[in-house]
This record gives C-alpha cells, sequence and structure tokens, in this order.
C-alpha cells in the first residue's frame, strides 16, 4: 500500500518556466493527469496539491501534505516540474531530493530515477543525473519526497517532445514502473470483458484510434493494418468505414448493404495570420502525431500559414505546433 502526494508545480498566475509555446505549468499538470490514469486500480491512495490551473504558495502545498499524512505505512511526495535556462543547448531530465535526504527519498528517487531517465535518452535527451537541493517542497514535507524536472521547455527538442501525447504517455508509465519498483504496488486483478462482435465494418467515431479498435474488437493493431491497406491511421476522420478483421486475423466479409458515401468535408474555416484560434479535441499535428492533452484547451494565435498548414504559438510569437487549418476553430 502506498499513499502518494502528487505535486504539479506552479500553476495559475505563476506559469513556471516558459519557452518554445510551452508553460511549465500545463506539462506539470499534464504529467500528473496521465500518472493518475495510470494508478488506477492499483493498491494507492492519491492526494493532489492542484487539480486545475490553482495558483498556490509553496507553503499551502507543504501544508496540504502534510495534513494528509496518515500512519507510519509508505508516503511518497512527488512534485512534477519541467526546466527553463538562458541557454537553450540545456536538456534532458533530472530529479532531486533534499541535501539531507531520508533513506527513503533517495531509494525512491533512484528507483524512479532510473525509470525516467531511460525514457530520455532513449529519445536522444541527456541524463542529467540524481541531485540534492533545499527546494521548499522537499525540505519542508515531513515525509519522503521527491522533485522530477522532465525536460527543458526552453530547449527545442525538449519542447518537441513534450508537446507529444506519447511521450507524455512514455514519462507516466516510467514513473509508475518506478513506483511498483520500490513499493512492489500492484494492480487487482480484473475481468477482461468479452470483446464485441465484428460487424465487418466499424464506423470512425471522435476518439477512435486503431489502437482503441483492437481492444474494443479483441484483435491486434496489426491485424487491423492489414485489412485497411492505404488507410492512414494518423488521419482517420468522422464517418469513416474501416474493416474488422477476425481474431485469426483473416478480414471478415464485406457487410451486405452498399457503402454509405462518405460525408462532405466541411469547407476549411477563414484562417489568416494573426487570427485567434484552438484546436480541434483530438486533432493531432501537421505530421499526423499526436499533441499533449492540454494544448486542445488553450487559445493561439495563427503565426504562419502555408497553404493548409498552419503554424500556431502564444501571442508572445512562441511556436507550438503546426496543424492542418482544418483541426482549427476561429475563436
Amino acid at each position: 500500500m502506498l499513499r502518494l502526494w502528487q505535486d504539479a508545480g506552479h500553476g495559475g498566475s505563476d506559469p513556471g518556466a516558459t519557452g518554445n509555446g510551452l508553460r511549465e505549468k500545463d506539462v506539470n499538470l499534464a504529467i500528473q493527469q496521465k500518472v493518475t490514469a495510470r494508478l488506477k486500480g492499483y493498491n494507492v491512495e492519491l492526494g493532489q496539491s492542484r487539480t486545475g490551473d490553482a495558483t498556490l504558495s509553496l507553503t499551502a502545498r507543504t501544508n496540504a501534505a502534510n495534513a494528509w499524512q496518515k500512519g507510519t505505512g509508505n508516503h511518497l511526495f512527488l512534485s512534477y516540474h519541467a526546466n527553463g535556462f538562458t541557454d537553450p543547448t540545456a536538456n534532458g531530465y533530472e530529479d532531486f531530493v533534499h541535501t539531507t535526504p531520508a533513506a527513503a527519498s533517495v531509494k525512491a528517487q533512484d528507483a524512479i530515477h532510473r525509470r525516467v531517465a531511460a525514457v530520455f535518452t532513449k529519445h536522444g535527451r541527456r541524463n542529467r543525473g540524481k541531485k540534492r537541493a533545499n527546494f521548499h517542497v522537499l525540505r519542508e514535507t515531513k515525509f519522503p519526497a521527491v522533485l522530477l524536472e522532465v525536460g527543458f521547455v526552453t530547449n527545442p527538442q525538449d519542447a518537441a517532445l513534450l508537446k507529444q501525447d506519447s511521450f507524455l504517455d512514455e514519462v507516466a508509465a516510467a514513473i509508475v514502473q518506478g513506483l511498483v519498483d520500490m513499493y512492489g504496488i500492484k494492480k487487482a486483478a480484473t475481468a477482461t470483458p468479452a470483446p464485441t462482435p465484428s460487424s465487418g465494418t466499424h464506423t470512425i467515431a471522435s476518439g477512435d484510434t486503431f489502437w482503441s479498435l483492437s481492444r474494443r474488437y479483441g484483435v491486434t493493431v496489426d491485424d487491423i493494418r492489414r485489412a485497411n491497406p492505404g488507410v492512414d491511421a494518423a488521419r482517420l476522420q468522422i464517418g469513416q468505414e474501416v474493416r474488422i478483421p477476425l481474431k485469426d486475423g483473416t478480414p471478415p466479409p464485406k457487410a451486405a448493404p452498399a457503402p454509405k458515401p462518405a460525408p462532405k468535408p466541411k469547407p476549411a474555416p477563414t484562417i489568416r495570420a494573426g487570427s485567434r484560434v484552438k484546436v480541434k479535441q483530438g486533432a493531432r499535428d501537421f505530421n499526423g502525431n499526436r499533441l499533449a492533452s492540454f494544448v486542445y484547451g488553450m487559445t493561439y494565435s495563427a503565426l504562419q500559414i502555408s497553404g493548409d498548414r498552419v503554424v500556431i504559438g502564444l501571442s508572445s510569437g512562441q511556436i507550438t505546433a503546426a496543424v492542418h487549418r482544418n483541426n482549427l476553430i476561429l475563436v
């Protein structure tokens, strides 16, 4: 059993480090949300300093965590941050415990560092090591505490990764695996629901991906790809029909009714340089990569337009991503 207090650094009127179209407070909260989702079903009790975009002092964070502490069992304070520096070449991952840490803090740092640093080095980013500092949240928390710095928003390559939902998933999975290594937390066994019978075709709805369809129908992503040659999994459209193979990988017979005509594409919105826009929920960047979840709730400026490719960013001119104009909403 583990009681884990999660502290998404900064928030509200305090954006933290900024750069390359990113605000540290958004990255921190996105990591916390992904770790929370992955810990669902584990024998872990969770507490959080913030669950939304709230302004909190350092003292408020540690006071809340200390008041939440209960009993003498395993407790851990985990603070999520992203780095920023005047030198844009600074990059990579590092984590901290206090200058005079409890033994349990050091062990937790070792376990988490080993897993998360491996994600960063896999992507060619630096492992900056395990460090110690007299940070308030490490000093004033009355149980083991570790602070993570998950890349530099001021480094273009780190920032490009932090904008990808798939990379944030990797980091969150590594954090959870570090907790498993350290505390032996286990996920309760759940019965696997029977797959929905295949009707031969599936009409794409909002949020559908080949991976989600593979889970729903009890087949693999590769089976679906083989049954749909020529279909770009990164550019599925609502209303599009895809074939669902049988469990042995053989495509089922086509449905008897004649295929429905593809819906007429909506005319592209009139977006010009300087337009205020939001990104449609679930949309990908112009190259088909998933975007970080916090991107969808923010308002951006259209900075550059080349055909259907629109470069968006914060009003300060920092570039966030390039997306297709059809995936933008004028505000």
